[in-house]
């Protein structure tokens, strides 16, 4: 079949080898956690299940994307564009932090809103779609 499976009773853990596949599976009861890591696709995947989240780390990419499920969030982390992304779901917002551009953008779905704050400039945009209004802060 190709695959070695090692049960570690007193450290609680099992661990799944599965050669064909170039994947390895971390079973940790004690932590209530799960790693799969993806060899081919360069990828590791940790599932924990008491923080109610899911982390995806794309090697390749340069990218790590954080499912909070709990608090109905996720997180990009985009290490090559130097970028960070928000999703918010329940507050309807989305927020992108362009750290190399020193900028920040807040688009706010209910509100019909987006905001964008410039560091570098020391300037701010309010963009309100409902009111057919920009506003611009120095």
């Amino acid at each position: 079949m190709g695959m070695v499976v090692c049960s570690m009773k007193r450290m609680g853990m099992d661990v799944f080898n599965m050669k064909r596949m170039g994947m390895v599976v971390f079973n940790m009861k004690r932590m209530g956690m799960v790693v799969f890591n993806m060899k081919r696709m360069g990828m590791d995947v940790y599932s924990m299940k008491r923080m109610g989240m899911v982390v995806f780390n794309m090697k390749r990419m340069g990218m790590v994307v954080f499912n909070m499920k709990r608090m109905g969030m996720v997180v990009f982390n985009m290490k090559r564009m130097g970028m960070d992304v928000y999703s918010m779901k329940r507050m309807g917002m989305v927020v992108f932090n362009m750290k190399r551009m020193g900028m920040v953008v807040f688009n706010m779905k209910r509100m019909g809103m987006v905001v964008f704050s410039m560091k570098r400039m020391g300037m701010d945009v309010y963009s309100m779609k409902r009111m057919g209004m920009v506003v611009f802060s120095y």
